[in-house]
């Protein structure tokens, strides 16, 4: 519980004007329903099966329980003096709110039971299933009231429910959607759709207002209004309410209730506007999936797609998952210095990871897994010893490993770092836990087409792995899999396979072990290999060699007819030599898969033959 927060909010937006987003009540576990009367809040805990009630005047804000052993209290309509709500996913109840320890009565059964909305003698009630969902209503007036299906059949989740006048408003998967209460039988109008599945619905005068990870309006006076984006980068917004002009925000996740605090903050008023500028221009902001509110000068920084903003117009929190980004890393992130979370995961961000991230003192939760980064990791993220929360996996990362963060879960898998590594960092332990394996070799994925009886030797870069200055792999095991099944004696950096059939066709890789780190495994990505006996049926014509598949992207075979002391030469566009090697089959595959995409020219010289002949890198 944050003690005295209303009169601090109060304080930062007399002397600021710039209270925006903070934390109003926290400690609640699994908080769903929330409803005010009066000056009282009524919250639903579901962790604690308990209805706590906040005294609004009490500038301590206490959580208070008020009824308990009540499962899964989750949605609250306040009627008259009655506390209106489902529980156990399967009734409705009611307590009295005069009295100071209130007696729960059974109002009615519904099943899978959760949003409630009124109007004039009946309750309605949504059934929430993950796969056919109804709603319901009652004559909440009666004494063991009839329960009557208004519309069933719902194929989807429905979530909380509103009415406004004659229409019901239903969360309901990826949209909010609506129905006549006058139709007897009422047909699904979808109002606005959303690409997140929407877990709340609220309605103050003609806005409607819905969430799940972001707070989001529209106006249902305009036929042609569009949503607009009041809040972003937040987790499992559950509940809304209404404190007068503000927002009050179940933050289900998070274990609190949110304030939002309306009214316009120029967003160039903060000082990390220039850093999220430099963000946005250096990371493809305008082709990003989702740049909702970005660089709009009108639109405060709490409601920009992925932030999350303080009382004071700091940035805690960026989350830009799967979004698009491209380009060099941010460095410009390393200016926000009340920066708490940062998620940059799946995207195409490349270059090395800059040192200014080590200077982010605040930060609590660091991850960008999934993207193109490599080199060394800076040594000064041994700055970031209150670290809860550390991924890199899934980049290009080598060396050693600087963290110095006993309390954090550290993920670094799926990087090239090796043996030698990780193991002086695992015997510090010096970490929550941590999750280093598998790695990855330098390699990427192939793919080699080949005529049957060819001679095709399949390869590993361990350039790197536990190598002695002289070149001698230190202990590494070799195992070899085709279709993910180990092959007998396939147990070095190489494996070859000799008079190709299509037999041998299949999906490789190999595997790399070491026994000072015995639980970490080094892959090598897969090669699929197709044999086809058909690729032999090109015709030679008068040409002296042919080549196969044009374009190539990582191996180009060359077949020819019986040329003796010849060599293949291959020039790029410009005319240089970029690659030579002696013929010596009829049949000969090169890896192409290191040159840059282009136009290229083969050439083959012996005594009898001069011949060249062009073909295309993708």
């Amino acid at each position: 519980m944050k003690k005295s927060l209303l009169l601090l909010l109060l304080i930062c937006f007399a002397f600021s004007l710039n209270a925006q987003v903070s934390t109003y009540i926290d400690g609640i576990s699994t908080a769903v329903g929330i409803v005010q009367k009066d000056n009282t809040l009524y919250i639903g805990s579901v962790g604690t099966q308990t209805i706590f009630k906040v005294d609004l005047t009490d500038p301590n804000l206490t959580l208070e329980p008020y009824v308990t052993g009540i499962n899964f209290p989750t949605k609250f309509v306040v009627i008259g003096d009655d506390l209106y709500f489902t529980a156990s996913l399967s009734s409705v109840r009611k307590i009295d709110l005069t009295q100071p320890v209130p007696t729960v009565e059974f109002v009615a059964s519904v099943p899978s039971a959760y949003g409630l909305a009124f109007k004039d003698n009946y309750l309605y009630v949504s059934e929430r299933n993950f796969t056919t969902s109804a709603l319901h209503r009652f004559d909440y007036t009666q004494t063991n009231p009839t329960v009557e299906t208004v519309l069933g059949g719902i194929a989807g989740t429905v979530n909380n429910i509103a009415i406004k006048e004659d229409e019901l408003y239903f969360a309901f998967t990826n949209t909010v959607s609506k129905i006549d209460l006058t139709d007897i039988t009422p047909s699904i109008d979808v109002v606005v759709e959303d690409e997140n599945n929407v877990l709340e619905v609220a309605i103050k005068d003609d806005i409607l207002y819905y969430s799940d990870n972001y707070l989001k309006s529209i106006d249902l006076t305009n036929p042609t209004a569009e949503p607009e984006t009041l809040l972003s980068g937040l987790t499992s917004i559950w509940g809304i309410d209404f404190l007068n002009d503000d927002f009050l925000l179940v933050q289900q996740t998070a274990q609190r209730i949110l304030k939002l605090t309306t009214g316009f903050i120029d967003p160039t008023m903060s000082p990390d506007y220039s850093a999220l500028e430099s963000i946005y221009n250096n990371t493809n902001g305008t082709n990003w999936n989702h740049n909702d509110n970005w660089l709009d000068l009108s639109k405060p920084l709490y409601s920009w797609h992925g932030l999350e903003v303080d009382e004071n117009n700091r940035v805690t929190s960026i989350n830009l998952f799967n979004n698009a980004l491209s380009g060099p890393f941010p460095i410009a992130v390393g200016s926000l210095a009340n920066l708490e979370s940062l998620g940059l995961d799946q995207n195409e961000l490349t270059g090395t990871l800059g040192s200014e991230i080590g200077g982010l003192s605040n930060l609590n939760s660091l991850s960008i897994s999934n993207n193109e980064l490599e080199g060394q990791l800076p040594a000064n993220l041994s700055n970031l010893t209150n670290i809860s929360f550390i991924s890199v996996a899934g980049n290009n990362f080598s060396g050693s490993i600087p963290f110095n963060s006993p309390n954090a879960g550290i993920n670094i898998s799926n990087n090239l770092f090796d043996f030698s590594d990780i193991e002086p960092f695992f015997i510090t332990n010096n970490f929550n836990y941590l999750i280093y394996s598998p790695q990855k070799t330098a390699d990427d994925e192939e793919t080699i087409e080949s005529p049957t009886g060819t001679d095709i030797e399949l390869t590993v870069d361990d350039t790197n792995i536990n190598r002695e200055s002289e070149g001698t792999s230190m202990n590494n095991e070799f195992q070899w899999f085709k279709d993910d099944i180990a092959i007998s004696g396939a147990n070095a950096n190489t494996y070859s396979i000799t008079d190709a059939q299509e037999s041998d066709s299949g999906v490789y890789h190999c595997e790399i072990t070491n026994a000072i780190l015995p639980d970490l495994t080094i892959v090598r990505a897969d090669i699929t290999v197709t044999i086809d006996d058909n690729l032999n049926l090109q015709e030679y014509e008068s040409d002296s060699f042919v080549m196969y598949p044009n374009p190539a992207k990582n191996w180009l075979t060359i077949k020819t007819q019986s040329i003796n002391n010849a060599e293949i030469k291959l020039y790029d566009a410009i005319g240089k030599l970029v690659l030579q090697k002696p013929l010596e089959n009829d049949i000969t595959i090169l890896a192409i898969d290191h040159l840059p995409n282009g136009i290229y020219l083969v050439s083959i010289n012996s005594e009898t033959v001069k011949e060249t002949k062009r073909f295309v890198k993708q």
